[in-house]
């Protein structure tokens, strides 16, 4: 949600694939369950878990106090706005997703319009 209650549409440039795939999610965290309890890979599926929810702690800003928490610094919290607000997340990434002054600007004057 945008501050002061301005909504914007978000273009989906992959339609609807990334709902398909949190559709998944479930059954698939099903199987991981499944092979964790009686499987014959039960340590590799338990390392491949704690990645997958980010307690292996190799990222340096990998925090068991702050995980899932987001971004708390200001700037990093435009800059986050600002991605989210981009019309091609997979061209945005590959371009190394940048994010420009003018960008940080626009996201500041539409939560203050509000």
């Amino acid at each position: 949600m945008v501050p002061g209650g301005a909504e914007r549409a978000t273009p989906r440039p992959l339609g609807g694939a990334v709902d398909r795939l949190r559709g998944l999610l479930p059954r698939a965290v099903g199987i991981l369950a499944d092979e964790l309890d009686g499987g014959g890979d039960r340590v590799q599926v338990a390392l491949a878990i704690l990645r997958l929810a980010g307690l292996d702690r190799t990222r340096a800003d990998a925090k068991l106090d702050t995980l899932l928490i987001g971004p708390t610094d200001p700037d990093a919290i435009i800059d986050a706005e600002v991605l989210r607000r981009r019309a091609d997340p997979v061209a945005d990434f590959l371009s190394g997703g940048g994010v420009s002054d003018y960008e940080r600007e626009s996201v500041l004057a539409d939560w203050t319009e509000g």
